[in-house]
């Protein structure tokens, strides 16, 4: 498997092939992300500068008033809702433990709570 199969979309310039019985050669452009697609990944993986309510979301999770994207993404993991990937430094941290999405759809509200209180995430 390549490192695009274990990678977010979007972080790597690529492009697909097809022969004529329909088998995929993935292709990349480069061995590394570069600067600009790192940035633009994790800008996606946090609530906008604009958004109506983020002075509150900052000042909730202990950023700030000053909207600094970085800092979001290290304090929510650039976890969202709709896919299965996080960023960590612990590698003992295992999906079934820390992501939402998980928490959520098997019911584990008293770990989500748990996750509130200690200011992981916002109430």
């Amino acid at each position: 498997m390549s490192l695009v199969e274990h990678s977010p979309p979007g972080l790597f310039q690529y492009h697909i092939d097809f022969d004529e019985s329909g088998r995929a050669t993935v292709t990349l452009e480069s061995e590394s992300p570069d600067h600009q697609r790192i940035y633009r990944w994790l800008s996606r993986r946090v609530a906008p500068k604009e958004r109506q309510d983020i002075t509150r979301i900052l000042e909730s999770s202990g950023i700030g008033t000053e909207y600094d994207m970085w800092s979001l993404n290290k304090y929510t993991h650039s976890m969202r809702l709709e896919d299965y990937y996080w960023i960590s430094n612990d590698m003992s941290e295992k999906y079934e433990e820390i992501h939402i999405k998980h928490l959520i759809d098997t019911g584990q509200f008293e770990k989500i709570k748990e996750f509130q209180d200690k200011g992981i995430l916002p109430r």
